[in-house]
């Protein structure tokens, strides 16, 4: 990731590029889709295929605990329709979700498909640096193909 300023800045929200407004798509982010409180992402890097984030938007907070209960049923309402269509879309064996920060504090949601397959089976994917983590980048029409078999999915569920 390009340079990021420095962490009491982000945490403040100055600088964060999770921050509304943000691009449909640039090197490290495609857009699926706009859900209630937050934005479903594929990640660039596809080497768990079907690697999405979700990103909320009402605002800049870092941690759970600083959303009202409101905000929070909702934001949890979107992760579990965007992980339910993940999975509908790309049949993994598992799915793990992930809740971190740590590099850009900014409330957002990993959701990893994982595969029988994948050499990490059996464990987590994050246990070297993120220089050392595969890469497989998709064609941009691949992109668009599985935004829209994850939309499609989405499409199917239905909304409480």
């Amino acid at each position: 990731m390009s340079e990021l300023p420095p962490w009491d800045d982000l945490e403040s929200g100055s600088g964060c590029p999770l921050c509304t407004p943000r691009p449909d798509k640039n090197e490290f982010i495609f857009l699926v889709r706009k859900l209630g409180v937050s934005s479903l992402y594929l990640n660039r890097n596809q080497a768990q295929y079907g690697a999405a984030l979700l990103i909320y938007d009402l605002r800049h907070a870092i941690r759970l605990d600083q959303l009202s209960d409101h905000e929070w049923s909702r934001y949890s309402a979107d992760l579990q329709r965007a992980q339910s269509a993940i999975m509908a879309a790309v049949d993994p064996d598992h799915i793990n979700i992930e809740l971190l920060g740590n590099a850009i504090p900014h409330l957002h949601w990993h959701i990893i498909p994982r595969y029988k397959s994948d050499s990490r089976w059996g464990g987590p994917i994050w246990t070297t640096e993120l220089s050392e983590q595969p890469v497989r980048r998709l064609g941009e029409g691949e992109y668009d193909d599985l935004a829209g078999k994850i939309n499609l999915a989405l499409n199917n569920l239905r909304e409480d």
